[in-house]
């Protein structure tokens, strides 16, 4: 899969599963882009998603995996692809 797909997958799941509702413009800060990018790579997911059965599988399956921690309401720091294979998530820790 090519590193542009990987990229739609990693924005979609930090603006779909961040724990506050997140502008554009801000995720575009975090990730170093503008919010006009961060608008074409969700597009981008959505059309993937719609139209490439193998993205399709790969997306349901890493959101599948980790979607008690996707939905647990902790604050995701970031979303890291390791080996171009496995996305594991990082969470900020909390001082008390």
């Amino acid at each position: 899969m090519s590193y542009l797909k990987w990229r739609y997958l990693y924005v979609y799941l930090c603006f779909r599963y961040s724990s506050e509702n997140i502008s554009y413009t801000k995720l575009g800060n975090i990730l170093s882009r503008n919010h006009a990018t961060i608008i074409n790579a969700i597009n981008q997911f959505h059309n993937l998603y719609e139209t490439d059965l193998d993205f399709k599988e790969l997306a349901s399956r890493i959101i599948k995996k980790h979607q008690n921690k996707l939905i647990d309401k902790q604050p995701v720091e970031f979303l890291e692809i390791d080996n171009m294979s496995t996305l594991k998530l990082k969470r900020r820790l909390k001082n008390k």
